[in-house]
């Protein structure tokens, strides 16, 4: 059955169906404090969406991530915006990476095109298919160029909701980055900018706003109410520890 298949097609389930349904299989993200706030982690099959101003650690987030997830777990992680060796060097300065079962499950992409509603059987590929956890990292660089405005809201939009359901029918958990501008004059485009923002809250199951000049991490999930956690980063730049914000 093909992708574009699996995602058109429904299924009727009753209750007692669903009580019968094996618990998710939940991805450590490597905080103990966000662990414990979902349960052990980001599910397969979600979407999540982390946010911030450059440097505010989104991209230290996510690799963070895809080191501990890679101990148990097949990871692909797409950045577009840095030399795949600079992540290498960013990677070796994390004492967990060291650990050799992690190099095979975790590999790297300069770029990884968001899928199309009209090109769902082309994208993902069969070795991207296979992985627990996709990371891109950023999202507002992988977009094709000919998505552009006067249609961009409602493309933008489209994809991201399709690259959610692909992510439901293949059980694989979603990571994506966001940089958002310092200011309103910085933004290249603020109708694709607020665009792109609200696209990503209506995919995503949980949002990780990270504010630098705070250090306040604001998590906004569907399934539990808002909170909030106080964040620094580690001295070697490769992680971030959260603990609960008790103003």
């Amino acid at each position: 059955m093909t992708l574009s298949q699996r995602i058109s097609g429904g299924s009727l389930y009753s209750l007692t169906e669903i009580s019968r349904l094996p618990p998710p299989n939940k991805i450590p993200t490597g905080s103990a404090a966000l662990d414990s706030l979902t349960t052990g982690g980001i599910r397969t099959g979600a979407v999540w969406a982390v946010t911030g101003t450059p440097g505010s650690g989104a991209s230290t987030f996510a690799l963070q991530l895809a080191v501990t997830a890679a101990a148990k777990h097949s990871v692909i992680y797409v950045n577009a915006h840095l030399p795949l060796q600079t992540v290498a060097q960013r990677l070796n300065r994390n004492p967990q990476f060291k650990q050799e079962a992690i190099h095979p499950n975790l590999r790297l992409a300069t770029w990884l095109g968001l899928p199309s509603p009209n090109d769902v059987d082309h994208w993902p590929d069969s070795e991207v298919q296979k992985s627990d956890l996709i990371i891109f990292d950023t999202v507002d660089e992988m977009w094709p160029p000919q998505n552009d405005p006067p249609h961009a809201e409602a493309s933008t939009t489209g994809r991201l909701r399709h690259l959610r359901d692909i992510a439901r029918v293949t059980d694989t958990a979603v990571i994506l980055t966001y940089r958002q501008p310092f200011t309103i004059e910085n933004k290249m485009n603020s109708t694709k900018q607020r665009s792109l923002e609200n696209a990503l809250l209506d995919v995503s199951e949980l949002t990780l706003t990270l504010d630098l000049g705070s250090r306040v991490c604001h998590v906004h999930s569907r399934i539990s109410p808002p909170t909030r956690f106080k964040y620094h980063l580690d001295a070697a730049n490769t992680g971030i520890n959260l603990y609960k914000d008790r103003q």
